[in-house]
């Protein structure tokens, strides 16, 4: 499965659409999933030209004014949509492989940035871990890291970091890490 996860700063900034469009053709994409859209809602004709050629089916979780939102395509071609879920900080898809019938989830997450909603956040995703069988693969803007070694000036609150971890650990994910550099976000898949 081919995908990408992208915190891209608004979707109304020029150049976005088109770059949007390049990826998902030169890496022929199964899903994408775009944090931080700070649009409320999308039209079929915008969603249509950003997959290019193939049919991709959307779902978003709009932006709060100026602020968050989340767009996630899944391409209809390849996969069977059994199921969509928008919550507070994440859109999630149960898909199902057309050729081999395999399912798996994928989720795009879009963190707080304020501590006083981060509890709720990390509450939120353990609750789509609890509720999902098979692999999942969640990836986005966490707006969390693992250590101070993932911050370019190292300065980190040590309590969110370990409560991240915690969440990783119980949730057995994997770090998937980045490939490539913009756009794409660390992945974390079970």
């Amino acid at each position: 499965m081919r995908g990408v996860f992208w915190n891209i700063r608004g979707t109304n900034k020029k150049g976005r659409n088109t770059r949007i469009m390049d990826i998902c053709k030169e890496h022929n994409l199964d899903f994408i999933g775009i944090q931080e859209t700070k649009s409320e809602s999308f039209s079929a004709t915008y969603l249509s030209s950003l997959a290019g050629n193939k049919h991709f089916c959307w779902k978003w979780l709009p932006a709060r004014g100026t602020a968050g939102g989340i767009l996630m395509g899944v391409d209809a071609d390849n996969f069977d949509i059994v199921d969509w879920s928008v919550n507070t900080f994440f859109v999630s898809c149960k898909v199902m492989n057309k050729k081999d019938g395999f399912g798996s989830m994928i989720t795009t997450v879009y963190g707080p940035v304020y501590d006083d909603k981060k509890e709720d956040f990390l509450l939120e995703l353990r609750s789509i871990c609890d509720n999902c069988e098979g692999p999942h693969i969640i990836g986005g803007d966490f707006n969390l890291v693992r250590s101070a070694l993932d911050k370019s000036n190292g300065a980190v609150d040590q309590n969110w970091c370990d409560k991240f971890n915690l969440w990783i650990d119980e949730c057995n994910l994997v770090e998937l890490h980045l490939m490539g550099s913009s756009p794409s976000q660390t992945t974390r898949t079970t």
